[in-house]
């Protein structure tokens, strides 16, 4: 069965373990981290000292209480459980918020994690461990990948699919071979909808990463524009009213903000391929790329706007005369599409000597 296992739920230990409503001897400390499988071996000890000796309080209690205090304080509060009571086997799922009371404070999401111990009670039951191993190796991408609502969903799921194959497998009474089957097969199928959950709650997890990546790209240009803005000046190398600079700092935001515009379009474009973010690489490494995303943009921005002062390209504009608008709205397409700012330098690139045939020019 599910159930919820509190320290608190035993009397405190006093003196020797005896018969029934009696306390028990005073618990030993322990020395190091507790596994889960130490933990599932004391809570079957627990049970079969109430069960088999008709202890209660006693001394496999307190043992059991006692790891489960350290257990919680290494890997988080368990919310859910199954613990088998023929075989030291069980599933549990944990909750710890990162940073104790800063995280608490902050409001971070919590670190949710699967753990499970059932190669006792799944030795003959090969296809049942196997669909127990799958549980839990769906639900290691869940932690790592999903978050709120549809971690605690998927996992929750996941849980209660794997506490439904060990209370088959921990059933004393034998089983026709077909039931066994049909219960595999159920499982199957149910374990294949929780990856199909998956699949779309982690593409969408994926997108909000990857924006939130872009928005911490946009965060570092402003600090690097204002940074190197500020050193030009104290140089006296940069003057902020004059319009060239003006036109010049135009282009740089310009670019960045047509980057994540563009981004933003395909997203929600609602055509399936327009953005695809393979998001079982890992949150860290698509935040990453987001954040590169606004730089391409004000990167390709600056070189248009470089190649038009320079005038090694024009676009239906006197050199030299060109007003703010002029160089912004060019720098937001610059930023917006790779593909349109390379077929407006394509030119330049032929000046330079570049082997790759030109992509067709765009109409200005």
């Amino acid at each position: 069965m599910v159930t919820r296992v509190k320290p608190e739920a035993a009397a405190p230990p006093s003196n020797g373990q005896t018969a029934v409503g009696e306390r028990a001897t005073p618990p030993r400390t322990h020395v190091g981290p507790v596994s889960f499988p130490e933990l599932v071996w004391a809570h079957f000890m627990w049970q079969q000292e109430v069960h088999d000796e008709r202890i209660l309080h006693g001394e496999a209690e307190h043992d059991f209480h006692r790891l489960l205090r350290h257990f919680e304080q290494a890997h988080g509060e368990i919310r859910n459980a199954y613990w088998c009571t023929r075989e030291a086997s069980a599933v549990a799922v944990t909750e710890q918020r990162p940073y104790g009371r800063l995280g608490r404070f902050l409001h971070l999401h919590p670190i949710v994690r699967f753990h499970s111990a059932t190669h006792w009670v799944t030795r003959d039951l090969p296809d049942v461990a196997g669909l127990l191993y799958r549980c839990d190796a769906m639900a290691a991408k869940f932690t790592e990948l999903l978050r709120h609502g549809s971690q605690h969903i998927a996992m929750d799921w996941t849980l209660a699919i794997a506490g439904r194959l060990l209370g088959f497998a921990d059933n004393p009474t034998p089983r026709p071979a077909a039931e066994a089957e049909a219960v595999v097969e159920s499982a199957r199928a149910e374990l294949d909808e929780v990856d199909e959950y998956y699949q779309r709650a982690g593409e969408a997890t994926g997108r909000l990463v990857y924006f939130w990546g872009m928005m911490i790209g946009v965060a570092a240009l402003g600090l690097i524009g204002l940074a190197g803005g500020l050193l030009l000046r104290s140089i006296g190398e940069l003057d902020f009213h004059d319009a060239a600079t003006q036109n010049l700092f135009a282009s740089y935001s310009l670019g960045a903000v047509g980057a994540v515009v563009s981004v933003l379009s395909r997203m929600t474009s609602g055509r399936k391929g327009q953005f695809f973010v393979d998001f079982e690489v890992g949150r860290p490494p698509i935040r990453r790329v987001g954040s590169f995303r606004p730089l391409l943009g004000a990167v390709f921005a600056l070189i248009l706007y470089f190649a038009l002062r320079s005038d090694l390209v024009q676009l239906g504009a006197d050199s030299g005369n060109e007003p703010l608008e002029y160089y912004a709205v060019l720098s937001f397409f610059a930023g917006f599409s790779e593909r349109w700012v390379r077929g407006v330098l394509s030119p330049v690139a032929q000046l330079a000597g570049a082997d790759d045939p030109p992509p067709s020019q765009p109409a200005p």
